[in-house]
């Protein structure tokens, strides 16, 4: 909504969830749009919108974050699964 209120484009809100799979299958019953990430897109079968009037979207960003002290060593397992999930695909960096 935010990229939306600075293109200067009119929306307006048609369902609202807390539930990320809600929000997608509305979508997918044609009740809106929603941004979602390209894994969801190809696991739902949803179409990627790419009409004139949409404003682009900025970067997503995200980071992993460890306490001072944690124990690194035990959880590399972990943090290598979540690195290959949240790190964007080769095409896009």
């Amino acid at each position: 909504m935010a990229a939306l209120r600075r293109a200067g484009t009119d929306y307006r809100v048609t369902f609202t969830t807390a539930d990320r799979a809600l929000r997608v299958d509305a979508v997918a019953a044609g009740i809106g749009l929603a941004v979602v990430s390209s894994r969801s897109v190809k696991v739902s079968g949803l179409c990627v919108a790419r009409d004139y009037y949409l404003p682009p979207l900025p970067d997503p960003r995200g980071g992993i974050y460890l306490a001072d002290g944690f124990d690194g060593g035990r959880s590399t397992a972990v943090r290598e699964a979540l690195e290959t999930v949240l790190r964007p695909p080769e095409s896009a960096v």
